[in-house]
């Protein structure tokens, strides 16, 4: 499945965490986390982000809430 495709296919129109949705003409968006990419890199950096990140492909192994952060 193209990236592009998949990630329209999990847009909402609002996120759980906001009690109010916008109007239907925001272009305000939360995508759901259903899609689990494979990222390499070399490091954390110490405020937790990843350095030199590279998208590998989509990983159709492993459900969305199975991922947790790696070392």
């Amino acid at each position: 499945m193209p990236l592009q495709l998949g990630v329209k296919r999990v847009i909402e129109l609002y996120s759980p965490s906001i009690k109010s949705k916008p109007r239907l003409s925001s272009s305000v968006f939360c995508p759901r986390t259903e899609l689990v990419a494979q990222i390499e890199f070399t490091e954390w950096t110490p405020d937790g982000h990843l350095r030199h990140s590279k998208f590998v492909g989509l990983r159709e192994d492993k459900a969305a809430r199975e991922v947790v952060r790696e070392c």
